[in-house]
């Protein structure tokens, strides 16, 4: 007797990593959710962007947003951020 073991499901995924100020936190999420993403990881993060500003001072911590998600869907969330 022969034991055949099904094929792995794979499937290419693309992670998505966003920094907002907690201000857009709500609406990205969104905008992730309708272009099909699942599930993500929120993250407060702190950090210095070229202006040398840290709008957490005033407003809380930055949030980063990661979601694994599809090519496809990837794309979708770009185009609808840039």
């Amino acid at each position: 007797m022969s034991v055949h073991a099904d094929p792995p499901l794979t499937r290419s995924m693309t992670l998505v990593t966003i920094v907002v100020e907690r201000l857009f936190r709500d609406p990205v999420l969104a905008l992730i959710r309708e272009c099909g993403a699942t599930g993500h990881t929120l993250t407060e993060v702190t950090g210095e962007g070229t202006r040398h500003l840290h709008a957490h001072e005033w407003e809380g911590p930055s949030q980063k947003i990661e979601t694994l998600v599809t090519d496809q869907v990837a794309g979708q969330i770009l185009a609808r951020i840039a």
